[in-house]
């Protein structure tokens, strides 16, 4: 068994190799040969299938968002979780939805805003843009362009807005894959080349500067785990227009770190993006503020700790009997 209190400095030994970059995967590592720990429900069935053979360990499930879709990943999910000694979720609102799937003898943590990635902004020392040099119609949608991000809704409010002689430019982030056709059909009724920017999808590293090269990032999604592209963004000093889908509500007090509408409207997020735009000192205002407020909430040497202490005594336990 780890010896306690020494799995900071094995974390830190594995980071400090290259191969891996994720705080997660490092202290994952760690407990490789006490835990079982995946991330997703099919890694969790890949991992336990793999150890069929093997002596049983203490599993721990890590879920961010395939719980509370619909669907055969959302079934896949429920299922993991009446397997799994030990689930961890990133919010609320996913702690109720695995509340109600789970036994009544599996612990349930919630770690808010734990990723698979070290977001590099999270340190106060990052240098943020100077606000006035951004452009003041420009909105950055980072999410996969998926109807589940909200990528129609957000093509909907640039076409609403150009219709109203409200003129501003929406940059999406094309990743190699190629995407849906009606997403290439809902670009192709807009003008391209003036108010969609298509922009290849960065490196989670690279993703701090880009954030902060816009005055606003549009968040519509349907479903939401938790968000994390709204604590990134609101590392980075910008603020976010976000639904209130899911578990975003956790992450937005609208008018103060950030700005809301009622998921699947489009006319109303329309509306909020043509007012936030025309306020550019209000955008910068809020963006500052949703950098403060992350910074005093999310503190990964707090997550940090709270999972290395969910993975010990998990590693300290027996497993549960059928």
């Amino acid at each position: 068994m780890i010896e306690h209190g020494s799995e900071l400095s094995q974390c830190g030994r594995f980071l400090r190799d290259s191969s891996y970059a994720s705080e997660l995967s490092a202290i994952a590592l760690v407990f490789r040969p006490h835990v079982l720990v995946a991330h997703t429900a099919l890694n969790w069935f890949i991992a336990t299938e793999s150890m069929a053979m093997e002596p049983a360990l203490p599993s721990i499930l890590h879920l961010h968002d395939a719980v509370c879709l619909e669907g055969e990943m959302a079934a896949l999910s429920r299922h993991a979780m009446q397997l799994a000694d030990t689930v961890v979720v990133p919010s609320q609102f996913l702690l109720h939805a695995a509340l109600r799937h789970r036994p009544h003898n599996t612990p349930v943590h919630i770690i808010p805003g734990l990723n698979e990635e070290l977001f590099p902004a999270a340190s106060p020392r990052y240098s943020l843009c100077d606000p006035s040099a951004k452009p003041e119609k420009e909105v950055l949608f980072p999410s996969r362009l998926r109807c589940e991000k909200g990528v129609f809704l957000a093509l909907s409010a640039l076409e609403q807005s150009l219709q109203a002689g409200f003129d501003w430019t929406l940059t999406l982030l094309v990743a190699g894959a190629p995407f849906e056709t009606l997403v290439w059909e809902a670009i192709a009724r807009i003008d391209v080349g003036r108010n969609v920017r298509l922009l290849t999808a960065r490196r989670h590293v690279e993703m701090p500067q880009l954030y902060a090269s816009y005055p606003l990032v549009m968040v519509p999604s349907i479903h939401e785990g938790f968000g994390f592209t709204v604590l990134e963004a609101g590392l980075c000093g910008v603020a976010c227009v976000t639904s209130d889908a899911g578990a975003l509500p956790e992450l937005v007090r609208p008018g103060v770190n950030g700005f809301q509408f009622p998921s699947r409207n489009s006319a109303a997020l329309t509306r909020a993006v043509q007012s936030v735009l025309t306020n550019p000192g209000r955008l910068a205002n809020v963006g500052r503020q949703a950098r403060r407020d992350y910074l005093a909430r999310f503190d990964f040497g707090r997550m940090q700790n709270h999972l290395i202490a969910t993975y010990r005594a998990a590693a300290d336990s027996t497993r549960k009997q059928d």
